[in-house]
């Protein structure tokens, strides 16, 4: 997924700077298909561009390429609008333990724990190495709760498989299924989230709906109902990107504020409070949010600036700014200046940064930091051996990195084989992910001007 700040009307001539801008979401194709945006430049007012690829250059400005960029039936590059981030962590996603994986033709793989069937591949048996996920052919995105998981598909539907004791799936049961099943009355999704036992769904106009665990307000529904088909979060009407925690919910809007809702006695909502809620409260001091991350029980915010601040828990150094104190409004995380993604764990916290490093903090029992040792951080430090990640995820004890050349590796808690190297064993530093070379990349990013 690319956000970037898109040119929804053009105004200028083919190739001029766009002079009208609109901050909304735009999700480009993977393989050049589809209707990625369409464009209307003054010197050819009838003529609208559509192509599935998108390039940004060195300078961030992003455009497609037309067989018909002038409308006189030349080829060439249309400018679209300016990139704002680049976030294409939803192809990859871990749970409490588990893992999945969404590769470049829309099949899903997963891999580890499976008692409720979250693997979606028809059995409740665990796999330490990654199986297809039944019937599953056309995503776009995955996310995952602690023990579900949740398939966004190209036609803007949902599914979900896994554990279903508090509706978390949305098809109207509690029944837990160990094959994928349509959520219900969900039909222009764009984005999912997964909370601990709790499903997320951003839709195309901005608005977002909840299922699943309330006990916390976590649905944001103004109640704290368990709903087994999904309800509209209160008061959300701009929403460009969702996450969650255990309990507590974030979304992302487009002015670059964020809102929380649910639980919060460790101030993980940010608002200066210990009180949950069950309708959205803003966010203290974040105005140029560009990316949100969810886990146990903080928040962490990818600021346009590179830099990243977190909120909440903070036993373990998980907030990244140097101490064990827990914070209700957010902090600075330490050193990270180049942030370009951000994930989080149980109570651990990853940074990807524009250099294809990544750092890490928090709780490192397991070696989930990735650095080689079992002992926790309160300031982050490098993963080892990853040097060109595109992605990352935080799950319950380990973390996953998507690679440049679409393999993945993870690093942490493996007793389950969530890892999917084929073992059982802890890991300290970060191992391949078996039988996983063709993960999805988001969309074709590179610079138009070397091609």
């Amino acid at each position: 997924m690319v956000k970037i700040n898109p040119l929804t009307n053009f105004t200028g001539n083919q190739g001029d700077v766009p002079t009208k801008q609109a901050g909304n979401e735009f999700l480009p194709q993977a393989s050049g298909s589809g209707d990625a945006i369409k464009a209307t430049a003054n010197n050819n007012p009838n003529a609208t561009y559509t192509h599935g690829d998108v390039y940004v250059n060195t300078n961030n400005i992003a455009f497609f390429y037309s067989n018909n960029a002038d409308g006189k039936g030349n080829a060439g590059w249309v400018k679209i609008g300016e990139l704002m981030y680049k976030d294409i962590d939803k192809s990859i996603a871990g749970g409490a333990n588990h893992s999945i994986f969404l590769l470049s033709d829309g099949t899903v793989k997963a891999v580890g724990y499976n008692l409720y069937g979250q693997l979606g591949d028809g059995t409740t048996v665990d796999k330490s190495t990654p199986v297809l996920v039944s019937g599953i052919t056309n995503a776009v995105g995955v996310a995952c709760g602690y023990n579900h998981s949740i398939f966004l598909l190209s036609d803007g539907t949902v599914k979900a498989v896994g554990y279903n004791l508090y509706g978390q799936l949305g098809d109207g049961t509690t029944v837990d299924k160990s094959t994928p099943v349509l959520v219900s009355g969900i039909t222009n999704a764009v984005g999912v989230a997964g909370g601990g036992y709790h499903s997320i769904f951003l839709l195309s106009d901005g608005t977002v709906k909840a299922v699943g665990f309330n006990s916390n307000g976590q649905l944001g529904d103004g109640t704290t109902t368990n709903r087994t088909t999904p309800v509209l979060v209160s008061g959300i009407t701009n929403a460009v990107g969702v996450a969650g925690g255990e309990n507590h919910s974030i979304f992302l809007l487009s002015d670059g504020t964020v809102k929380a809702v649910g639980y919060n006695l460790y101030g993980q909502l940010g608002d200066g409070t210990t009180v949950q809620k069950t309708t959205p409260v803003l966010v203290s001091g974040i105005t140029n949010a560009v990316g949100v991350a969810g886990s146990g029980h903080h928040s962490i915010f990818l600021l346009s600036d590179g830099t990243v601040k977190a909120v909440g828990y903070n036993l373990y150094g998980q907030l990244g700014d140097g101490t064990t104190t827990n914070r209700t409004t957010p902090v600075l995380v330490s050193g990270i200046t180049n942030a370009v993604g951000v994930a989080g764990g149980w109570s651990h916290s990853i940074f990807l940064l524009s250099d294809g490093t990544v750092k890490a903090v928090g709780y490192n029992l397991y070696g989930q930091l990735g650095d080689g040792t079992t002992v926790q951080k309160t300031t982050p430090v490098l993963v080892s051996g990853i040097t060109n990640a595109v992605g990352v995820a935080g799950c319950g004890y380990h973390s996953i990195f998507l690679l440049s050349d679409g393999t993945v590796k993870a690093v942490g808690y493996n007793l389950y084989g969530q890892l999917g190297d084929g073992t059982t064993t802890n890991r300290t530093t970060p191992v391949a992910v078996q039988n996983v070379n063709n993960v999805a990349q988001g969309g074709l990013i590179t610079d138009p001007n070397d091609l």
